[in-house]
């Protein structure tokens, strides 16, 4: 009877943890895993079906996940049920498969799923507790009637610790709870505060025959001794596979980072840093130092670089830093497209936008608006018509993203022609470019220095409201002085508006730039430019505010 009672609760007990298993695989993490899917329901023919149960999932890349239904006609119900459900992705399909991107988790967002995966847990050891419960009444009940003797008390306490202790110990063997780092987590008996006496709690036969250590510790000392276990994934011993309890392994340790975790110690070896215990005193943390987030000393120098380079074509021939500018814009076009691809499935033409593009700012040096406005319809029109010769799937997702790269890239860039064309085309050029630079720098070193409040932490997690303000500040000066000195004909209270309004477009571009890499999950578009990233992540805060120097400076001191 005993050995039966023990039993049944041990696999009542497995079944807790098997549950809590799940559940914390389909806790989105930073990193994609199938199992994140298994808790999502889409309509198949009028009726709720798992999606893991209508397609096959794969994980080519660490931050995205390939959905293949098995039925075509699934396609868009899956992709709708993805989008719907509270991953917060974005998901894509070209028609035979499904692409899902997950971009990297928030300060706030990583909080909310600790939150929920500490509520995971506790379900769990509710649970777990639930059942050694019941058990422990029904012995105390068997005991009672005497159906068990009261001799067979100690064999009824091994009992119950060597069933119970096979799902809780690191070694067990319990067949679903071996090898998860969560069931350790959740069964370690510590983390439900420290039992008074025996394993099954308080003993209505008192605390001699029968009484059971609890957890770990074998006497009331060591049990009040006993620290919460940490949840780490397991090791595996002899190159076992153990892919089932990957998505679990992702969620222990550092629970939503990105990081290594540090391996278990074998058998007889000294950690190098073991843990300390509740009341020792701890060593005050070194203070941390503030970090640029990139090789400043590489990207001063790139910007050196790329800045003589402009200033020597801008004064030399005008026509050679048209060159330059149609250069950039062909390489941008090209980060940008292949960015598109590789993380969308999204096959926007590169030919027709390259030579397009080229010619767009060629005509806006050459002809004024009027050539731009003619060069971009016709480079529209070239890329409906070279994206005809492929197949007729994805034919209006990849035209759509082309005509967004002909507005983004060339056509904002020609406003850059334009400035130039005018008389004194190279200041209002070089007074563009200061202005932009003189912007963001003052927005890097002011909210370095002093940003504490977030601008926009969903969208670009770096930026501060005191970076704004500095960049407010920084670009007003510049403007008051290069509308003095360099333009003919400006005022100083000019400056202090161009610098406004340069500030604001150079804030909103590197925020319009940073939500698409956030919805292609990258951080940079390229690595063309040591400590920079990519022309794009150059050409991010320039191009929209191109058209707006463009127009203040005809407003003020006409078009030349």
């Amino acid at each position: 009877m005993i050995e039966e009672t023990l039993l049944e609760a041990e696999e009542k007990m497995e079944k807790a943890v098997v549950v809590a298993k799940e559940d914390f695989a389909a806790i989105r993490t930073g990193r994609a895993h199938p199992a994140m899917f298994n808790k999502i329901v889409a309509d198949y023919y009028g009726a709720p079906t798992p999606i893991n149960q209508l397609a096959s999932f794969s994980v080519p890349e660490p931050r995205m996940a390939v959905v293949t239904p098995f039925d075509k006609s699934a396609l868009r119900n899956i992709e709708q049920a993805i989008r719907d459900s509270d991953l917060g992705v974005n998901p894509s399909n070209d028609g035979n498969i499904i692409r899902v991107v997950f971009p990297e988790l928030t300060e706030e967002r990583r909080r909310e799923y600790i939150k929920v995966a500490k509520g995971k847990g506790e379900d769990a050891k509710i649970s777990i507790r639930s059942v050694r419960r019941k058990a422990k009444e029904a012995i105390d009940k068997l005991i009672k009637d005497g159906e068990v003797g009261e001799d067979e008390g100690p064999p009824c306490g091994e009992g119950a610790r060597r069933h119970h202790g096979e799902v809780r110990r690191p070694g067990g063997r319990a067949p679903e709870a071996q090898g998860s780092g969560a069931a350790r987590g959740l069964m370690n008996d510590s983390s439900w505060g420290t039992p008074q006496t025996g394993y099954w709690g308080q003993s209505d036969h008192g605390p001699g025959r029968g009484a059971v250590p609890a957890g770990p510790a074998y006497d009331a000392h060591q049990a009040q001794q006993t620290r919460p276990m940490p949840i780490v994934p397991d090791v595996p011993e002899h190159g076992g596979d153990q892919d089932a309890d990957r998505g679990v392994a992702r969620l222990s340790g550092p629970l939503f980072r990105d990081e290594p975790t540090r391996a278990r110690p074998l058998p007889g070896e000294v950690p190098q840093n073991p843990e300390p215990m509740p009341h020792a005193p701890q060593p005050a943390p070194a203070p941390q130092k503030k970090s640029a987030g990139r090789d400043l000393g590489a990207a001063i120098g790139v910007g050196v670089g790329l800045g003589a380079v402009i200033v020597a074509s801008l004064f030399v021939v005008k026509a050679v830093f048209v060159g330059v500018v149609a250069v950039a814009v062909v390489v941008g076009l090209w980060e940008l497209t292949t960015r598109l691809d590789e993380r969308k499935g999204i096959k926007a033409p590169l030919v027709p936008l390259a030579l397009g593009g080229a010619a767009m700012v060629v005509a806006g040096y050459a002809r004024g608006a009027e050539g731009a406005w003619v060069a971009m319809a016709l480079t529209t029109l070239a890329v409906l018509v070279w994206r005809m010769t492929a197949p007729p799937e994805g034919y209006l997702k990849d035209v759509t993203a082309g005509v967004f790269a002909v507005f983004y890239v060339p056509f904002l860039a020609t406003f850059v022609a334009m400035l130039l064309k005018a008389e004194d085309g190279p200041w209002r050029v070089l007074t563009f470019l200061l202005l932009t630079v003189v912007s963001d720098t003052g927005a890097y070193a002011v909210g370095w220095r002093f940003g504490t409040h977030k601008l926009a932490p969903r969208i670009s997690p770096g930026k501060t409201r005191e970076g704004l303000l500095g960049a407010v500040a920084f670009s007003m000066a510049a403007g008051a002085l290069c509308m003095q000195f360099l333009i003919d004909g400006g005022q100083w209270w000019q400056g202090l508006l161009l610098g406004l309004a340069v500030a604001a477009s150079a804030t909103l571009g590197d925020l319009g730039e940073s939500m698409i890499k956030r919805d292609l999950g990258i951080k940079d578009m390229g690595t063309l430019l040591p400590g920079h990233g990519g022309i794009m992540d150059r050409l991010d805060s320039l191009l929209p505010t191109a058209p707006v120097v463009w127009l203040l400076l005809a407003i003020f001191v006409g078009a030349g």
